[in-house]
């Protein structure tokens, strides 16, 4: 449980770190399309395929996307329905015209690594962990 912490702790240092040698400020990510290509594209890229090559190496990969418990709370169903609406709002209420095509593609690109990378890491090895120990 403790390393899954420091593996945490880890990645966001390095996510940081990377970012800095990118120079985007993440208020300034989706200002232009050379900056979603830097500032999310390149920087969770480049993390995730560590984080990727690091859960392979511990042979952790496999069970990342077949561990699957089973909880019986409905309330827990909030939290999806929350985000998804909040997902639905911004959606709607984004300013597409500023995006130029090949921004709209690397925004969905960036929205994939983000999304594969915190359920490798979140779902994969946090949880994982925590199911291993008893939580």
């Amino acid at each position: 449980m403790v390393a899954a912490v420091i593996i945490c702790f880890v990645y966001v240092v390095f996510l940081l770190g990377v970012s800095k040698i990118f120079k985007v400020n993440y208020t300034e990510i989706i200002k232009t399309t050379d900056n979603i290509k830097r500032g999310l594209v390149y920087t969770v890229g480049i993390c995730t395929v560590l984080l990727t090559a690091f859960a392979y190496a511990f042979d952790w990969l496999p069970s990342v996307f077949s561990f699957s418990p089973v909880v019986n709370k409905p309330i827990l169903w909030v939290i999806p329905a929350l985000i998804f609406a909040g997902a639905i709002w911004r959606f709607t209420h984004a300013k597409w015209k500023s995006f130029t095509p090949e921004g709209v593609f690397f925004l969905v690109i960036g929205a994939f690594l983000v999304g594969f990378s915190e359920e490798l890491l979140v779902r994969g090895i946090v949880a994982g962990s925590l199911f291993d120990h008893g939580f």
